[in-house]
Parts: structure tokens; C-alpha cells; sequence
């Protein structure tokens, strides 16, 4: 098969391109790409809002949380808000107790 496409694959395209139905074949195959094209820019317009949707939900929340939480609760919060905006921390050096384990 790949033998034949090589040899003779102009003629097969020029065959197929003849064929009758063949623009009606190419109109509804540029139809689809337009479709896929528009619903890939829906779904990435969908996610924008669903992200600026959270931005705001959460940024309500945040506003709001003072005036309505327990005074645990927003320390709490604010706590997490320092941990969130810091570096992990460098870990223990336990290799010399993992050495000790490992010889008794």
C-alpha cells in the first residue's frame, strides 16, 4: 500500500478531488474545523471566567471574613495567607540519625 500511495498517489488524489461529492466532502470538513476552532475559544473563555469567578469569590470572602468569623478563625487565616506567601522551609539534616538506625 505505501508502495502504490508513492507511485501513484497524484493520480489518487486527482481522482478523489474529481469526484462529485468530494466539495461537499471539503465544505463540511471546513465547517467542522470552524466549529473546533470556536469551541476551543469558548472553552478557553470559559476557564478565564471560571478563574476570574474564584478570583472574586474569594476575594469577597477574604473581605468579609473579619466581620464574620471567630477571632481563631481569621488568625488562622491570615496564618496561612503568611504560609502561602513564603518558601518551604530547609529541611532537618537527619542523615547522621538515619546512619545510627541503620547500624544498631
Amino acid at each position: 500500500m505505501p508502495q502504490t500511495l508513492k507511485e501513484q498517489g497524484a493520480e489518487i488524489q486527482k481522482a478523489i478531488e474529481s469526484d462529485r461529492s468530494f466539495m461537499r466532502f471539503q465544505r463540511a470538513y471546513d465547517q467542522f474545523q470552524a466549529a473546533t476552532d470556536k469551541d476551543l475559544t469558548l472553552e478557553h473563555q470559559w476557564a478565564k471566567t471560571q478563574r476570574f469567578l474564584y478570583t472574586v469569590e474569594s476575594v469577597a470572602l477574604a473581605a468579609n471574613l473579619e466581620q464574620v468569623a471567630a477571632p481563631p478563625i481569621v488568625a488562622r487565616y491570615k496564618q496561612m495567607l503568611g504560609d502561602e506567601a513564603s518558601t518551604f522551609p530547609e529541611a532537618p539534616d537527619t542523615s547522621s540519625e538515619r546512619t545510627s538506625e541503620v547500624r544498631q
